[in-house]
């Protein structure tokens, strides 16, 4: 689908793992291009159209609410912290928002 990008989960760790799609995240309307390049950071860049998109792959952030936060099954564990997606190591007071 044009502009939009999946997070995927292989369930195993042998030539007999099982893909299955956990996140679509929508980055526009336009087609992404065939090249992506990774960063050390855990971010994927892409080209969308005539611009280069950061996704953070290994980021809660891509979940700009709480109720797709909470319903994400992101398997990086992510919850709502006061105003924000995290994961619970990156929440500073966990006990009591997380």
């Amino acid at each position: 689908t044009a502009g939009n990008i999946f997070k995927i989960l292989y369930d195993g760790t042998n030539k007999n793992s099982v893909a299955r799609q956990y996140l679509q995240y929508s980055l526009g309307d336009q087609p992404i291009g065939r090249d992506m390049e990774n960063d050390t950071d855990g971010n994927v860049y892409v080209l969308l159209g005539n611009k280069i998109v950061k996704f953070p792959t290994g980021s809660c952030a891509v979940h700009s609410d709480c109720d797709q936060c909470l319903v994400s099954n992101d398997p990086i564990g992510c919850g709502w912290c006061e105003d924000t997606c995290t994961t619970r190591q990156e929440c500073s007071d966990s006990k009591k928002t997380w």
